[in-house]
């Protein structure tokens, strides 16, 4: 059933959508710090490379303050740019995607053993998953994410020969795109 609103009405919610939707996922971000701890530890590769998953552990702790700043800034000052805070917080979001894909990529590049590829295939697994729960009301920005979070592990995945992880991958991708499509639908409902 298509509702018409009065503009401003329209503009209201799109502004109270944006705001739980910033708000939903700073509050998740805090979790990549213990999945990347939960790597370096499940993986064992922690005490050869301590430097560089501190590195990444301080730059993902960075990330989920400066996503806790922008929720605060965008509450206080949403209604006088929109179209920014919006933008702000997509490009947060892709910035944090992109962060762990970058982990990925390196931690696929120093740890090639298969099982150290299983536990970083788990991680990710978390992150995507946590991603489609805390943006999943916007279907485009989760679609992409997803495909920035995923892609790297399945290309290691592949360079390693593990097809069977590339196939629950793959099978993961597409039920969270599907997923999303739902909660997209769903969400925009019941405003």
């Amino acid at each position: 059933m298509k509702v018409s609103f009065d503009w401003h009405v329209r503009r209201r919610l799109c502004a109270e959508a944006e705001q739980d939707l910033g708000r939903r996922f700073a509050a998740s971000t805090p979790a990549y710090v213990l999945l990347l701890a939960a790597f370096a530890y499940g993986s064992s590769c922690w005490p050869s490379h301590q430097v560089p998953i501190a590195v990444f552990a301080g730059l993902f702790a960075g990330a989920a303050y400066w996503h806790q700043t922008i929720v605060t800034a965008m509450r206080e000052r949403y209604d006088d740019c929109p179209a920014f805070w919006s933008a702000t917080l997509r490009r947060a979001v892709y910035a944090s995607a992109a962060l762990w894909a970058a982990f990925t990529a390196w931690a696929g590049v120093n740890h090639a053993d298969a099982n150290q590829i299983f536990v970083l295939t788990l991680v990710t697994s978390g992150v995507a998953v946590g991603m489609n729960a805390s943006i999943g009301a916007d279907e485009p920005l989760t679609e992409r994410c997803l495909l920035i979070v995923l892609t790297p592990v399945m290309c290691i995945q592949l360079a390693n020969g593990a097809f069977a992880l590339i196939a629950a991958s793959g099978l993961l991708l597409a039920l969270l795109i599907a997923q999303s499509r739902v909660q997209s639908v769903t969400y925009w409902e019941r405003i």
